[in-house]
């Protein structure tokens, strides 16, 4: 590595057992640079499909576009500068210059040529805000700022300039990477041709023409809470639903595998199971017996929506992970503290600590942000299936199927299956999250970390008991619910003779019994709940 660089990669006395640490030149010469290039690369085929599969198109020129072309052609620049002068140096000066020295410059080259590719694209494909040049950008600041500091050291430390192209380089390069940062945090313009034109009385929703940043801090969301704190919101306060989330987009891609589903159950039904029967010499005869297979409504569900639905789950396997990293960081501050290491390690971790936990908060929330639009997407499927397939139904159907059981189907189980969905990624990232727990308890308790598995393990039997009394209860109250509206919807259809016979006081009583009983089924729900969240929260404590 030292024929490489020119240095060695990593010195324990210069970067960590000292007062002031630095990485050594061969460090961020190689992965310090390049890690926001690598990571650029590595999501570039993500970036290229994204723009393949957008529907806008043609976004105007505005300042926000023409700076980052302008900026971005600026490092490109530097960039050839930099490997052009150590060619140079190599050539013309005879100096022995490594390897890193035109490879670094080379690779940083390519990549913003990649990027003004990028943007140029973008902008012709109707991309307001990219998240991957954000994130190229963040990294490439961080990064940036180690060598910008070591550089400036330098020349203070020694009161001179060893080569001042490099340098005058540096002091230019850093500056510019700041600027693109900053304007990457905006959106671009509207485009100026999209998939889904909103009418001029629909209020847009601004989530849609927002720059990444903002949608990850749910900044574009502050005008709506803005105006819920001054008054209560009404339905003229609303924004228009995204075209991506309305029923005209979603439903077509359920039908597709839906009927995917029921051809195939129509093939296998009509394959015959055959059974031959001989008859002394005649011609062998075969039994026909076709059998009936339903559709999985789940298999087509799990195809239109398996792809966000896993990108969610990515996110929450990031979270479970970054979770234990805080615990890690507080063992080393309260080490640190205990100890006579210099200050700025105390600051180093104190500001890991807070990084940590802002990514785990903003993660958390992307992920819950991500699985409500999935459960709302799947919820408006179900219930465009269910009210075509009721808009259909026989007569014969509807004895099977009462008025109320569909009416239940559309309001209140698609409503559960919506609900979840955030819950879902809860088996497997529970058992998780216990794991690792006990590992890094382990480490500190030893075998006194059973005492809290045992407890955990006593309280299963006991949420089970809940759970179950929880679930009868809760299917009774759907059984008295459909009673209540099956007969509403006799009552209404019936209403000219009860007003006739002057019915309307024993029906109402009886639909005031059946709600009774129904109010019943709930307050026990209530406290059952009441009770396993008193158990959620007095567990860790316990």
């Amino acid at each position: 590595m030292e024929t490489f660089c020119g240095s060695k990669l990593w010195d324990q006395q210069l970067t960590w057992n000292t007062t002031n640490p630095d990485l050594t030149p061969c460090f961020q010469k190689t992965i310090l640079a390049w890690v926001p290039f690598g990571f650029l690369w590595l999501l570039a085929p993500w970036e290229t499909f994204n723009l393949l599969t957008s529907k806008n198109r043609y976004i105007p020129w505005t300042v926000i576009n023409i700076l980052k072309l302008i900026l971005t052609s600026v490092l490109a620049f530097l960039a050839l500068v930099e490997l052009s002068h150590n060619v140079h140096r190599s050539v013309a000066l005879a100096e022995t210059v490594p390897n890193v020295d035109f490879q670094t410059p080379f690779l940083k080259l390519i990549s913003f040529l990649l990027v003004i590719v990028l943007v140029l694209t973008g902008r012709v494909r109707g991309i307001v805000s990219s998240g991957v040049q954000f994130f190229f950008w963040v990294l490439l600041a961080i990064s940036g700022l180690v060598t910008y500091r070591s550089i400036i050291q330098e020349a203070v430390n020694e009161m001179t300039i060893r080569d001042i192209a490099t340098f005058s380089t540096a002091m230019i390069y850093y500056p510019v990477v700041l600027v693109c940062l900053i304007l990457s945090c905006f959106a671009d313009a509207k485009p100026q041709y999209r998939e889904y034109q909103p009418s001029p009385d629909e209020d847009e929703c601004p989530e849609q023409n927002s720059s990444f940043l903002s949608r990850l801090l749910f900044s574009w969301f502050t005008e709506m809470t803005l105006i819920g704190w001054k008054r209560s919101l009404v339905q003229s306060d609303l924004w228009a639903l995204n075209f991506e989330d309305k029923a005209e987009n979603v439903v077509p891609k359920f039908d597709r595998y839906w009927q995917e589903q029921i051809s195939r159950c129509q093939i296998l039904s009509s394959s015959a199971t055959y059974s031959p029967r001989r008859q002394n010499r005649e011609e062998v005869k075969f039994a026909h017996t076709p059998t009936k297979i339903q559709p999985n409504i789940v298999t087509a569900l799990w195809k239109t929506f398996a792809p966000l639905f896993l990108y969610g789950s990515l996110c929450k396997v990031f979270h479970d992970l970054i979770i234990f990293v805080n615990p890690q960081l507080l063992k080393l501050l309260i080490g640190f503290v205990s100890s006579n290491e210099p200050v700025w390690k105390g600051i180093f971790y104190a500001v890991l600590m807070l990084v940590a936990s802002s990514i785990q908060s903003l993660t958390l929330s992307f992920y819950y942000h991500h699985m409500y639009i999935v459960g709302m997407r799947m919820r408006t499927t179900i219930i465009s299936a269910i009210y075509r397939k009721a808009l259909v139904m026989s007569n014969a159907a509807y004895r099977k199927s009462t008025v109320g059981e569909v009416v239940n189907l559309m309001s209140v189980d698609a409503q559960r299956i919506m609900d979840l969905m955030n819950f879902l990624n809860l088996l497997w990232s529970a058992p998780l999250q216990i794991i690792l727990a006990m590992y890094f308890l382990w480490n500190v308790l030893g075998a006194a970390v059973f005492a809290g598995v045992g407890l955990m393990v006593l309280m299963i039997p006991l949420n089970g008991v809940i759970a179950s009394f929880s679930r009868k209860l809760q299917a009774k109250q759907m059984k008295t619910k459909d009673q209540r509206i099956k007969l509403m919807n006799e009552v209404l259809n019936g209403i000219k003779v009860l007003k006739l016979y002057a019915w309307e006081e024993p029906f109402q009583q009886q639909i005031l019994n059946i709600r009774l009983s129904e109010v019943q089924d709930l307050k026990k729900i209530a406290y059952l709940n009441a009770v396993n969240v008193f158990l959620w929260i007095s567990a860790p404590f316990l």
